[in-house]
């Protein structure tokens, strides 16, 4: 028999909010479905925590349990089982004890975290395409960037959803992007619109510094289309920042993270520790404050979402040269996933990643194909084995590695003859 784990340096004064937590996530399937791989890996224990409470045996804890878990996004019938959470926590009941500790195992161990903002209030306007695409007129005029600007920010792009739910993330996150307290002269945005046709061509050149077409057919493959934004329009740029097209960034965001290179050997950051996956409704509330109303930043408190833990994607900061010397990303990967785990390790391998604990907001869209023929996009991938035969960021077609063929090597080691 196992030994019970040692809960001593785990944050006992949080577990309410683990208890609550873990509920939320039961409850909620867009939570889920924003990071599935996390959610697979902790689902087994965020249901222990909702069979813990139900086990209290109480008629009020229950009834509040279940208005959660039939409408996670009202926030007064959280506040009603918070409530009840609270007063039996302080009553030291050895059976909201076993709550507590089982809540704060699967907080501990999980990589999600449910978000709900003590000032959130469900409902308001749905923000489309369309509203961010009658801004172009309204648009200030902006001095265009020069090709040669010392920071690069290159933004990966498809979108052949009926909702145009990608589109309008996009357009928010260029127009975030005009809006910074940094020199405009200082950087660059480009976007890279990987599909068989220039489908939204003239929608994104009126809004970002550069649009370039890379006629790509098949799953999305964001290694090769960053790589095409970096070798084909990142001319003369010393720092490079990789933003997914979902990321809505405050109006700070360029020159804080400029700053950071001023320190001494800083060459690679992800700016950001954990990322707020927003749900549909608090994605267009995001929009609208920082786009329509023109704020600095999207209010968190108003906010509904939830947390991924230390995820290797959205953004990263690196040195032109560091980004060069780790051959870029691996254009292998097509599809859903791994490529941005598979960079942020060569990095780190090859230089230095930090992190820093900004906030990270990313915005609700059609939930992408992660998986073909029952496996994974990545399965099978061997990370850390990117050696590209010839230049990366070719437009003709993603580059191949000189260890292709040797996937799967290390399942065949016992093949080899033993040296004499």
């Amino acid at each position: 028999m196992s030994a019970s784990p040692d809960l001593g340096c785990w944050p006992t004064a949080e577990r309410d909010d683990a208890i609550l937590s873990s509920v939320l996530l039961v409850a909620d399937p867009h939570a889920q479905e924003a990071a599935a791989d996390y959610w697979d890996m902790s689902r087994s224990a965020h249901l222990a925590v909702v069979a813990a409470v139900r086990a209290l045996d109480d008629a009020d804890v229950a009834g509040a349990l279940d208005d959660v878990l039939a409408e996670p996004s009202e926030p007064s019938r959280l506040a009603e089982l918070a409530r009840l959470v609270a007063r039996g926590s302080a009553a030291g009941d050895p059976a909201w004890d076993r709550v507590g500790r089982v809540a704060l195992q699967a907080d501990a161990l999980g990589r999600l975290a449910a978000h709900l903002g003590p000032e959130h209030r469900p409902g308001g306007p749905v923000i489309t395409a369309e509203d961010l695409l009658a801004l172009t007129s309204l648009a200030p005029a902006r001095p265009p960037a020069p090709a040669s600007a010392p920071v690069c920010v290159v933004i990966p792009f498809r979108d052949r959803t009926p909702t145009r739910s990608r589109l309008r993330n996009l357009l928010a996150c260029v127009r975030a992007l005009q809006d910074q307290s940094a020199d405009r002269a200082a950087y660059r945005v480009v976007v890279v619109e990987a599909d068989t046709e220039p489908r939204w061509a003239r929608e994104i050149s009126a809004v970002a510094d550069d649009y370039l077409h890379l006629p790509a057919s098949g799953h999305f493959n964001k290694a090769w289309a960053v790589n095409v934004g970096v070798v084909q329009r990142a001319t003369g740029a010393e720092l490079l920042c990789v933003l997914d097209g979902d990321v809505l960034v405050d109006r700070d965001f360029v020159a804080r993270n400029v700053a950071r290179f001023g320190v001494r050997g800083v060459q690679a950051h992800l700016p950001y520790r954990d990322a707020l996956c927003l749900d549909e409704a608090s994605s267009s509330h995001a929009i609208a404050a920082r786009v329509l109303e023109g704020r600095s930043e999207s209010p968190l408190a108003e906010l509904r979402g939830v947390v991924l833990r230390r995820p290797p994607g959205h953004c990263v900061w690196v040195r032109r040269g560091l980004f060069e010397r780790v051959g870029g990303f691996d254009e292998r990967f097509e599809g859903w996933g791994g490529e941005d785990l598979d960079l942020v390790f060569r990095l780190d391998v090859v230089g230095a990643v930090d992190r820093y604990p900004d906030p990270l907001l990313h915005l609700f869209h059609d939930r992408p194909q992660t998986q073909e023929n029952g496996r994974r996009f990545y399965a099978g991938r061997r990370l850390l084995s990117w050696n590209p035969v010839g230049p990366v960021g070719q437009l003709d077609a993603p580059a191949t590695s000189h260890d292709d063929d040797l996937a799967g090597l290390i399942e065949h080691v016992d093949d080899v003859p033993a040296s004499t």
